[in-house]
């Protein structure tokens, strides 16, 4: 897996996100990190304003969820990124 698979993030806020639907902390390559779910996308805010990056929904894109590790991966061609959640069941 790449470390920082290109083909699934964009640099910045995308203009168009929608509305939001949540805010939760999660675990990227062991790092501690704050995901925003949003209507057309998922965007990933790290410790500086230039460190965000979104993962724009569309039909090119694949997700799945696992239950054991509770975690969420996304998915375009080749590239693939998985978060860690924190399970609050």
């Amino acid at each position: 897996m790449d470390l920082e698979p290109k083909n699934l993030f964009s640099k910045g806020r995308s203009s168009n996100l929608g509305k939001l639907y949540g805010k939760w902390k999660a675990k990227k390559q062991g790092t501690i990190l704050t995901v925003e779910l949003f209507e057309h996308a998922l965007v990933e805010v790290g410790s500086s304003e230039s460190s965000i990056k979104s993962i724009e929904f569309d039909f090119d894109l694949k997700f799945s969820f696992t239950k054991d590790p509770f975690e969420v991966k996304f998915e375009r061609g080749k590239d693939i990124c998985a978060y860690g959640l924190a399970n609050e069941a």
